[in-house]
């Protein structure tokens, strides 16, 4: 399932997605996580148990991960 809107992802939050950022960040554009938070600007995902935040305007597709 495709997440799309801040909506969408209010509605899993607690749950396991994969994002796609559209520019890499210390050279990674791909994490897979749990989604921690939601609000105005982004989200915060725990990625190997770091917290990442990344702002929507960075994400180029994120979805449910398998």
């Amino acid at each position: 399932r495709l997440l799309r809107t801040r909506a969408h992802f209010g509605r899993f939050v607690g749950s396991r997605v994969f994002v796609e950022l559209k520019e890499p960040r210390a050279g990674r554009r791909r994490y897979t996580g749990t989604l921690l938070t939601v609000d105005e600007g982004g989200i915060a995902l725990e990625v190997d148990r770091e917290r990442v935040a990344m702002r929507f305007a960075e994400i180029g597709e994120a979805r449910l991960a398998s």
